[in-house]
């Protein structure tokens, strides 16, 4: 039995690891303030730029812009639209 569970475990963690070892890796943006060279935001870039994950300077996530089509759509963390000329970052 436990021969068995740890093949189970073995086969689901190999093709996950492979997965992101030999893929493409998510790029990390971090945005700094110039002034004071503190870090104010940063924006996780992954499936070749089709979604970008991005998070305030205490690494919370906030929204997320997803390309699609040829169109950008942006959501919270919840998932709901949101309109992106009304959004604000927030630095605090």
């Amino acid at each position: 039995m436990k021969f068995l569970i740890v093949a189970i475990v073995l086969a689901t963690v190999s093709p996950a690891s492979a997965q992101s070892m030999f893929g493409n890796p998510p790029k990390v943006v971090t945005y700094t303030n110039k002034a004071t060279g503190e870090i104010i935001g940063r924006a996780v870039i992954s499936n070749g730029g089709r979604m970008i994950v991005l998070r305030n300077k205490h690494d919370e996530h906030y929204a997320t812009i997803i390309q699609e089509n040829g169109t950008r759509r942006w959501v919270d963390p919840s998932g709901n639209p949101i309109d992106p000329k009304v959004m604000t970052v927030p630095f605090d």
